[in-house]
């Protein structure tokens, strides 16, 4: 048999007469019923069908099909003591299941009882953890504002500091500049000075080395005349002497 897929549908159907709603569900005769088991093409192992027996309805059940195929009454002696089995066993089961359901609750609720206890002495030890750390927490920040107060005070007062300390620096900066200029000029006068002097000297200096340069040549020319007039004396005493 190939496998088929199956249409999900999100509406019901309601019948509109007292004729079954799907065909091949109610048969005449048993012989009928057979044969749909047998050839039948909407026949399925497990097929609940009715049947017509005498002036009643029975409900049967398709066994098997193909050329063996089979059905059997639903509700006779033996389903029923099958059925009244089944039922007892599940029943016991049923109790079995409840009990050791009950048991599995009882522990449960014992532990969860236990846990609940656990968990309200941890809160209770966690709400006073917190109110405590609340405690040193709010200190801690009475004392870290005091602390911001104060270094607040201690930066105006450094800020003023350091405020007057810069009008003095920039004052003494500005008198500096004041002395470096004047310094300055009187240099620069000094320089013009030192050079006016320097050239005059050069000048005199010049002057002087040809002065000096003439007087030389001057005594050079009677140094040389008072040569000559000495060899003339010399001569003449070595005349006298002959």
């Amino acid at each position: 048999m190939a496998t088929k897929s199956y249409l999900k549908a999100v509406f019901g159907f309601e019948p509109i007469d007292d004729q079954p709603f799907l065909a091949d569900t109610l048969f005449a005769s048993e012989a009928l019923a057979l044969e749909h088991a047998k050839s039948g093409v909407s026949a399925y192992p497990g097929k609940i069908i009715s049947v017509k027996v005498g002036n009643d309805y029975k409900v049967y059940q398709i066994i098997s099909t193909g050329a063996s195929g089979s059905i059997r009454v639903l509700g006779d002696s033996s389903d029923i003591t099958n059925i009244t089995q089944e039922i007892a066993n599940l029943q016991s089961y049923v109790d079995g299941s409840i009990n050791r359901l009950q048991t599995t609750i009882n522990n449960n609720k014992v532990n969860i009882d236990a846990s609940i206890t656990s968990i309200k002495t941890d809160i209770t030890n966690l709400r006073n953890t917190v109110t405590n750390n609340k405690t040193e927490i709010d200190g801690s920040i009475s004392s870290i504002k005091t602390d911001i107060t104060n270094l607040r005070t201690t930066v105006t007062n450094n800020k003023s500091e350091i405020d007057g300390s810069i009008s003095s620096i920039k004052t003494e900066l500005n008198n500096l500049k004041t002395t470096v200029s004047n310094n300055k000029t009187e240099v620069d006068g000094s320089i013009s000075s030192i050079k006016t002097n320097v050239t005059n000297l050069s000048n005199t200096v010049i002057s002087n080395k040809t002065n000096t340069d003439a007087s030389i040549s001057e005594i050079k020319e009677r140094l040389d005349s008072t040569q000559g007039n000495l060899d003339w004396i010399a001569i003449d005493l070595s005349l006298i002497h002959i």
